[in-house]
């Protein structure tokens, strides 16, 4: 075996003796209380007719008609004047802040921000530096510590612990310092808001938010993201954005995908209305127990353990109880804040989850 082989195996029985190798499983037979499906949309069978392949990155011969046509009805949707598809939520963020960092623009970003973030902002010679969780306080320090162009990135609806970015106040700090604000919606989008708009909307915001990153892998069940902004940034991720530019363009076949998604939301306002009520009830039975975190308003609720084995152990009574849930971990959360990630459905019934809370208690 070579030597990079050796140093890969080495790193890989660290991890595994440190309970924080990973694994990919099939889940089946469980109740669901682990995926991004929140709406339950992901299931829809759908029959779709469209070539194959685009042929080539979208500077070339790729950028088809149809390609063209899903954009303009997106940033319709997302209340923007431009919509810039990508195959993934990933890559859409490491793009961005590629992109943002190598014209030399500095990024200020929330320190519990997706790793789709944090990957676009590494190696760079500008400055990228993380503020507080939810501080608006550390951010405007911070603000006021820098020179030049400035973005600033948060996420609707944060990932790991569930909980909501104060946008208004981050807002706000635009009348005093100079930066562009970015927010990541892909959570919150379909969760929150008037139709798809996240947060944002709901906050009755998009106008004063300069960048706003929407995946369809989560609330719509499909699959890719978009980026929707002015046409200052939609003609700069295409000059300078590399996983745009050197790409193979969506296919026809997914564009259609997500054409369909976006077309078929007639039960859209009632699978929010049940998702937030499954939300509400969750909060209410959990008002005693301090190991669960309280005033968590999104389907994304956080119980905390002690320690990685303890988390690991709770994790794999649960599952063998029929629940499916996923232990959260290190590297993905900081070490000291291991713990359980629960995602609430518009599918689970009262029933479900007063049987899951009964299985922490035991």
């Amino acid at each position: 075996m070579s030597k990079a082989a050796d140093q890969l195996k080495n790193a890989l029985k660290l991890r595994e003796e440190q309970h924080l190798l990973r694994e990919a499983s099939v889940h089946s037979g469980l109740i669901d209380f682990a995926s991004n499906d929140y709406l339950g949309f992901a299931k829809r069978p759908i029959h779709i007719t469209a070539p194959a392949g685009a042929g080539a990155s979208r500077l070339i011969t790729g950028y088809s008609a149809s390609l063209e046509r899903l954009e303009f009805r997106l940033a319709d949707v997302y209340e923007s004047s431009h919509a810039t598809l990508f195959n993934s939520g990933f890559e859409a963020n490491h793009g961005l802040f590629d992109m943002l960092t190598s014209q030399g623009i500095h990024v200020l970003y929330d320190e519990f921000s997706h790793a789709s973030i944090r990957s676009g902002l590494t190696g760079k010679r500008v400055k990228t530096w993380a503020f507080k969780h939810n501080s608006v306080a550390d951010l405007k320090e911070k603000l006021g510590k820098l020179d030049g162009p400035v973005v600033v990135v948060t996420e609707g609806l944060f990932s790991m612990n569930g909980t909501i970015a104060p946008l208004h106040e981050i807002v706000a700090l635009k009348n005093e310092f100079d930066f562009a604000l970015v927010v990541d919606e892909a959570h919150s989008t379909g969760t929150f808001g008037r139709g798809l708009t996240g947060l944002s909307g709901m906050l009755n915001l998009t106008e004063d938010i300069d960048i706003r990153i929407h995946t369809f892998g989560k609330s719509l069940g499909s699959q890719g993201a978009c980026i929707v902004s002015d046409g200052t940034i939609h003609a700069a991720l295409q000059n300078f954005c590399k996983p745009l530019i050197y790409s193979t363009a969506p296919s026809p076949l997914f564009v259609a995908s997500v054409r369909l998604a976006h077309d078929s939301l007639s039960e859209l306002e009632s699978s929010q209305r049940q998702l937030h009520e499954n939300i509400a009830h969750f909060q209410r039975r959990i008002t005693e127990n301090n190991t669960f975190q309280q005033g968590l308003h999104g389907p994304i609720q956080w119980w905390k353990g002690s320690s990685v084995p303890v988390v690991m152990k709770k994790t794999e009574q649960l599952k063998n109880e029929g629940f499916d849930v996923v232990a959260i971990r290190p590297p993905t959360v900081p070490e000291g804040n291991e713990g359980i990630r629960i995602c609430l459905h518009a599918f689970n019934n009262y029933t479900q989850i007063d049987a899951l809370l009964q299985g922490f208690n035991d």
